[in-house]
């Protein structure tokens, strides 16, 4: 559908390749929506969104607000926008908002809703050890993720997808997908589908205290874990009263018992610790205040002996 003219609501670099397909076509942009600048890194330096960084740098305006405010909803209405697209924007949107546009407002969400509603559904799916997961192309209502659904498109999750590959990967589905959907926005409106509230499931967003790793589970559910949070907040674990982050791990083929937490071999290639169930392989650890290393390079400055053990802390309040 040509000449569209499209508010775009979004924050992170899942958006971007949403935000970047829109401006390339026929569809006007007529303003951005984002958050606002956030503290980041050790530093805490003040840091823009990358949507606001890739707005800056094609001249669009952009608007940052942590609130839909009435103020805000008349400078939209005044742009006369024919669909408001939003992807990850982080806000919920008041019904005068989600009734404004002619179209009203298009959500790119990045899973195969009804599962997964929610902040962090790519990062769930892998954590529950889901074997597909897809972008969905939903017509917002009041509720969280609970609108007509426009199209779906399905995408296998690879046995080392870190919730950062598998995003990026969903992003560019998704923005495909949007392209689709806009070109025949009114037919697919008038044929949308209302999502199954019986098959529905939360993604609720992540936390701290959730990446503490329980050495007592199984192998298979501790990696997950350890793919599932990454790039945020990462897995975490004590060995001998520092705390350790774990970026990349795969579960070892080590046969025998061995004891929840204990490691059982270290070389080069990785330090196995022992779970519930099978064991651990760990390839890439943070220790606190340090950088992330390759396990050949953490065993040079940090050794790690054998039939030590990885603790189930460190506490998170």
């Amino acid at each position: 559908m040509n000449n569209l003219r499209a508010i775009f609501a979004g924050t992170p670099e899942f958006a971007l390749p949403s935000l970047q397909s829109l401006v390339k076509s026929d569809v006007e942009v007529v303003a951005v929506l984002t958050q606002p600048d956030r503290p980041k890194g050790r530093g805490r330096k003040l840091t823009a969104p990358p949507v606001k960084l890739f707005c800056e740098d094609q001249g669009i305006q952009v608007l940052q607000t942590h609130r839909i405010t009435g103020e805000l909803q008349d400078e939209l209405n005044g742009l006369a926008p024919d669909v408001m697209v939003v992807v990850a924007f982080g806000l919920l949107l008041p019904i005068e908002l989600l009734q404004l546009p002619r179209y009203g407002c298009i959500n790119v969400h990045a899973s195969l809703l009804p599962k997964w509603r929610g902040a962090a559904p790519v990062a769930r799916a892998i954590e529950a050890g889901d074997s597909n997961t897809g972008v969905t192309i939903m017509h917002m209502d009041v509720g969280l993720d609970t609108g007509p659904m426009l199209s779906q498109v399905e995408c296998a999750i690879q046995m080392d997808d870190t919730t950062q590959t598998l995003q990026q990967k969903l992003a560019v589905l998704g923005a495909q997908e949007l392209m689709e959907t806009l070109n025949t926005l009114p037919l697919k409106l008038k044929e949308s589908s209302p999502q199954m509230d019986s098959l529905a499931s939360y993604a609720a967003k992540l936390t701290v205290a959730e990446s503490i790793i329980d050495w007592n589970q199984s192998a298979d559910k501790i990696v997950r874990k350890v793919r599932a949070y990454n790039p945020w907040p990462i897995a975490r674990t004590n060995y001998q009263g520092m705390g350790i982050r774990i970026w990349s791990a795969q579960v070892s083929t080590h046969t025998g018992i061995a004891t929840p937490g204990k490691v059982i071999e270290c070389t080069s290639r990785g330090v196995i610790v022992g779970a519930g169930h099978d064991a651990v392989n760990i390839l890439c650890l943070q220790r606190d205040g340090k950088k992330r290393m390759r396990v050949q390079e953490f065993l040079s400055g940090f050794p790690i002996s054998l039939g030590s053990t990885f603790e189930h802390g460190p506490k998170v309040d």
